[in-house]
């Protein structure tokens, strides 16, 4: 090779490494360029982001400093839980709970400790199980409007598990709830086929009703002509000693006759608390004919029982609330009868019949401007699971009656569950206003209060100061 030809080969030789060099500086430089901005674009993320935190926050209300849990049921809450066996269902359950039921507490501490794996089978459903731990959870008794005991049969059961579980010293409503829930006589041979399997104490309670004495020949007569606070005493005696042998229908038959009249109405309520379920109740109060209920008095009319029997039947849906179901017996309370649907009671002569003057026209219902609110609003509250279905039903009600039954308890009671009702109660802007507050109007949700102002805006005039300036304030 000649000389011109090396010095040739080493300058491009040169001229590559060169090129090299600085593509690899480019390199480096853009590499490192890259890296600040993505180092940059990271941190205008990270801001931007705790900004959008810091709004959220900002918008929501401040979440509070942990306080140390004072009532029993949260310091409840704070133990650990053990899973137990009862009928091959695996359920958690707080050892605080678990301590006060002796059969548990042996497998968990005493000598027969087996905490790793407690079981027993119980002659009661899991749901039943549930109760009896909901009674030591919450220390409401059993047969309470919290933990509604629903027939005979879950009685015995619930009577027997707590004997098997040590625990029937410790609930003393227990013969209380056996004695009450023996209504027919199918019950009496369910208690009296149970009393080898129950304590003592609990057995002698049914053992009672076995022995007692034989029926009156006519029940039904004994129950009506009793007029006399001292009759009514002696038969309910009578009645009480047969508890659980009596007919149903024939005690339904007089109590409904018995409501008929205002004087011996007190004495039909007393029978159908003491020996009526609330379904059977209810057919008593539907039975009676109560269209009268309705209507308004007129001398001798039997439209004077309205205030008494729309007491009684308010306390009669509390009751079926308290024994976990009140919608049936709300329904019969606003539903008319299916024939006359509007029907008048007019005076003549110191007589009541029925016409069809559509000017005095007024709804044949139970509930009516007598009704008192607060035992409904209390009905209301022992039954939340039912809310949509009354809310449904008071729906179905006119405006006026709503605006009779419908208080601040029961406002709050509905919650959410308002919308229909206040829909209705809107239709009537008379019945409204009537209705209508400064206090409930901040009581209802935002959606309903803006649809009852938009509707009260036809009787603006008609309306106090306050209750006007509150009605545009509910549409703005």
């Amino acid at each position: 090779m000649t000389l011109a030809a090396l010095r040739f080969a080493q300058q491009a030789d040169d001229l590559e490494a060169a090129v090299m060099a600085r593509l690899a500086e480019q390199a480096a430089e853009l590499r490192g360029q890259l890296l600040v901005d993505l180092q940059q674009l990271r941190q205008e993320a990270m801001a931007e982001i705790a900004e959008m935190e810091t709004q959220t926050i900002s918008s929501l209300p401040g979440v509070p400093e942990a306080q140390p849990a004072m009532d029993s049921f949260s310091a409840a809450l704070l133990e650990p839980t053990t899973a137990v066996r009862v009928n091959d269902c695996a359920l958690h359950v707080h050892n605080h709970v678990l301590r006060q039921i002796p059969y548990f507490a042996a497998l968990l501490e005493g000598q027969w400790q087996d905490a790793g794996a407690p079981k027993v089978n119980l002659p009661c459903s899991i749901e039943e199980f549930s109760l009896l731990l909901r009674r030591f959870y919450m220390g409401e008794p059993l047969g309470s409007a919290a933990l509604p005991v629903d027939s005979c049969s879950s009685a015995i059961r619930l009577a027997a598990a707590a004997a098997m579980l040590l625990i029937d010293g410790s609930l003393p409503e227990l013969s209380d709830i056996l004695l009450a829930s023996v209504k027919t006589a199918e019950d009496v041979k369910l208690s009296m086929a149970a009393l080898g399997a129950l304590p003592e104490t609990l057995a002698l309670t049914l053992r009672g009703i076995q022995e007692s004495p034989e029926l009156p020949s006519d029940v039904f007569e004994m129950i009506v002509d009793s007029r006399s606070s001292h009759s009514q005493e002696a038969a309910s005696k009578i009645l009480l000693s047969c508890r659980g042998r009596l007919d149903m229908s024939t005690l339904v038959k007089a109590c409904g006759k018995l409501l008929e009249e205002a004087s011996t109405q007190s004495w039909a309520a007393q029978l159908m608390r003491e020996h009526l379920t609330c379904e059977h109740a209810t057919e008593a109060f539907k039975a009676a004919g109560l269209a009268c209920f309705g209507g308004p008095p007129h001398g001798n009319c039997v439209g004077t029982r309205r205030g008494p029997a729309s007491k009684l039947y308010a306390e009669h849906v509390l009751r079926c609330a308290k024994a976990g179901s009140a919608k049936d017996a709300f329904w019969l309370g606003v539903a008319p009868p299916a024939a006359p649907e509007m029907a008048t009671i007019k005076a003549k002569g110191g007589s009541c019949f029925w016409g069809n003057d559509e000017f005095n026209s007024f709804p044949i219902t139970m509930f009516t401007s007598s009704t008192p609110a607060d035992l409904l609003a209390l009905a209301i509250q022992a039954v939340p699971h039912e809310l949509p279905h009354i809310a449904a039903i008071m729906a179905t009600m006119l405006p006026s009656q709503i605006a009779s039954i419908l208080n601040d308890d029961m406002l709050q009671a509905l919650g959410v569950h308002l919308k229909l009702v206040i829909a209705r109660l809107a239709s009537d802007a008379h019945a409204a206003l009537a209705w209508t507050s400064v206090i409930r109007l901040n009581l209802l949700p935002r959606e309903s209060r803006r649809v009852l102002c938009a509707q009260l805006t036809s009787v603006l005039g008609a309306a106090s100061p306050e209750v006007a300036v509150a009605i545009a304030g509910g549409i703005v």
